[in-house]
């Protein structure tokens, strides 16, 4: 096996024999050590950064969480207002076709609705023979006919 990074890691001039080390053990020497921290220092600022973008993605993660919490509870009352509205619309439509029923009057005479009530015996002006402009329209009706 080479060990290419352990061979980065030797400075200039020293000898890494892999099979000596694999076979027998080894010894570091001082500036052995000295590269492998020299190394190690040049690696923590790296590792520093990928712990805060890791901290950082978190803090979003949980944003985003909270929003689809935030979303779910509107999903959930659109649901219910679209339910309500849903039933009233069916409500309406029962009563539009209950109305389609009903008669609709040849368009001279007043509709009698069921809400609509009078007192008995009050004859509303336009059915009423004795009204002025009845009897004006009677006389006006007499005299074509009669041409």
């Amino acid at each position: 096996m080479t060990y290419k990074h352990i061979q980065a890691l030797v400075p200039n001039g020293e000898h890494f024999d892999e099979s000596g080390i694999i076979n027998e053990g080894g010894f570091l020497s001082i500036s052995h050590l000295d590269a492998i921290e020299q190394t190690l220092d040049t690696a923590s600022p790296a590792l520093e950064q990928a712990n805060a973008l890791i901290e950082t993605q978190i803090a979003t993660i949980t944003e985003l969480n909270e929003s689809i919490v935030t979303m779910q509870t509107a999903s959930e009352a659109a649901a219910t207002l679209a339910t309500t509205q849903g039933a009233r619309i069916l409500a309406l439509d029962a009563e539009v076709k209950e109305l389609g029923k009903a008669p609709s009057g040849n368009g001279g005479s007043k509709l009698e609705v069921k809400e609509d009530t009078k007192p008995e015996g009050v004859i509303p002006a336009y059915l009423d023979a004795n009204e002025a402009s009845n009897k004006w329209a009677d006389e006006q009706m007499a005299r074509r006919k009669k041409k």
